[in-house]
C-alpha cells in the first residue's frame, strides 16, 4: 500500500447548526442551534470536489468523513443521505463514513441511513454530570437510555464519546459500571477545551487531565486482569506511545493540516473547538481556499512548531508526543504539559506483557491468562 492511500484526511461535515435537543449545556451559542438552515446538495458537491483536489496536493488517499452539527439527526435520514451520497461520488476517493450525534434525536427515519453509510455504527457524546433538558438531569439520562435500548433493537451500534471535566474526577468506577450495564464495552474521549471562551471552572487544568487518564487507566487494567476489556481510544494510544513509539490521537498529530470542519455554507476551519469561536477561514468550495488560507497556514505552523517548548526536544517523548494538542496551553498554571507527562510516566511502570495483551485483545468479556 502506498504512502499516499495511509494518509487519512479527517471531514467534519456539518450538515447542520440547527440542534432540537435543548440541552441546558452547550458549547454552540443558542442562535446558531436555533439556525434551521441545512447543506445544501451543491454546497456538498462543490466542497468534495475541492477537497480532493487539496488532497491531491497534500498527500491525502482516505476521507474520514464524520456527519456532524449541531445535531445532525434533527434532519431525515434520507436528507442525510442525500448530502453524504453527493459527497462520496463527487470526491471519487475512498470515503470512510460516520456520524456524531447526542443520539437523543434518534428515530425509525435515521435507521436505513445508520446502516447504510455508517455500518451500524453511531458516536454518541455523553455527559452524565452537566447536561440537562429542560434544566432536569435525570430527564436527559433517561432519554439517552431509551435511544440506547432502541438504536440496539434495532441492530445499530453506539460508541459513547465523552468530554471529561472536573466533575468526572473520583467517579470513574461507577462511570465504567453505567457502561457495562447498559452493554457498552468501549467508548472515546475528547479533551474538555474552552478556546476563546471566558474562565470555565468545568474545565480541566492539564495536570487535573492527566491524573484521570492515569485514574482511568488503572481502573480499566483492573478490570481487564479480571476479564473484561474496555476499550478507550486515548488510553490505547498512549500506551502504544509509550511502548511502542507510535503517534496518535492527541499525541503526534498534525490535525490542523490533516483536519477540516465544514459549516452548512461551505465555510470552514481547522478545529471542531474552534470552529464557533472564530471567523471560517474561507469557503472549502474552491481547493485554492483551503490551500492558501492564511489562518490554515498559521495554525499548521503552530503546531509543528510555535506551540513547542524547550523541554519538549529534551523530553523522553518528543519523538511521537510532539507537545499534544495545540490550542491546549503546552504548560498551564498546574505545571503540567499538554502531553500529560505525568500520565505518561505512569504508563511505563506497566507490565510490557499486560499492555500488549490489553491492546490486543477484544473489548467484552474474555477468560484473562
Amino acid at each position: 500500500m502506498s504512502s499516499t492511500a495511509l494518509k487519512i484526511r479527517t471531514v467534519y461535515l456539518k450538515v447542520t447548526n440547527r440542534c432540537n435537543v435543548g440541552c441546558d449545556f452547550c458549547y454552540l451559542p443558542e442562535s446558531t442551534r436555533l439556525d434551521k438552515s441545512v447543506m445544501s446538495l451543491l454546497v456538498a458537491k462543490d466542497v468534495a470536489r475541492s477537497i480532493a483536489v487539496a488532497n491531491h496536493v497534500e498527500g491525502y488517499g482516505l476521507i474520514n468523513l464524520i456527519v456532524h452539527g449541531g445535531e445532525p439527526l434533527s434532519m431525515s435520514g434520507e436528507g442525510l443521505s442525500k448530502i453524504v451520497r453527493e459527497f462520496v461520488e463527487e470526491s471519487k476517493e475512498k470515503v470512510l463514513v460516520s456520524i456524531q450525534t447526542s443520539l437523543l434525536p434518534l428515530s425509525d427515519r435515521h435507521l436505513d441511513f445508520v446502516h447504510q453509510w455508517c455500518d451500524g455504527w453511531i458516536g454518541s457524546s455523553l455527559d452524565l454530570t452537566q447536561r440537562k433538558i429542560n434544566n432536569s438531569k435525570e430527564a436527559y439520562d433517561e432519554l439517552w437510555e431509551k435511544k440506547l435500548d432502541f438504536a440496539s433493537e434495532n441492530g445499530c451500534k453506539v460508541r459513547p464519546i465523552i468530554v471529561p471535566s472536573v466533575s468526572e474526577a473520583g467517579c470513574i468506577d461507577e462511570f465504567l459500571d453505567y457502561l457495562i450495564g447498559h452493554g457498552l464495552y468501549g467508548f472515546d474521549i475528547d479533551r474538555y477545551t474552552n478556546y476563546g471562551g471566558t474562565d470555565n471552572q468545568s474545565m480541566p487544568t492539564n495536570l487535573e487531565h492527566s491524573n484521570y487518564l492515569l485514574e482511568l487507566t488503572s481502573c480499566l487494567f483492573e478490570r481487564f486482569e479480571s476479564g473484561l476489556k474496555i476499550g478507550n481510544n486515548v488510553v490505547e494510544a498512549a500506551l502504544r506511545g509509550v511502548f511502542y513509539s507510535i503517534p496518535g490521537e492527541r499525541w503526534g498529530g498534525s490535525c490542523q493540516k490533516s483536519f477540516l470542519v465544514i459549516e452548512p455554507s461551505g465555510d470552514f476551519n481547522t478545529c471542531p473547538d474552534r470552529a464557533s469561536r472564530e471567523q471560517p477561514y474561507g469557503s472549502a468550495k474552491e481547493a485554492g481556499s483551503i490551500l492558501s488560507a492564511p489562518e490554515r497556514l498559521k495554525w499548521i505552523d503552530h503546531q509543528e512548531f510555535g506551540h513547542k517548548t524547550g523541554d519538549c526536544f529534551k523530553c523522553q517523548y518528543q519523538e511521537w508526543c510532539r507537545s499534544g494538542c495545540p490550542i491546549v496551553e503546552n504548560v498551564d498554571a498546574s505545571g503540567e504539559c499538554s502531553g500529560y507527562k505525568t500520565y505518561l510516566d505512569y504508563l511505563k511502570s506497566l507490565d510490557p506483557i499486560l499492555v500488549s495483551k490489553y491492546l490486543s485483545a477484544k473489548e467484552g468479556r474474555y477468560a484473562y491468562a
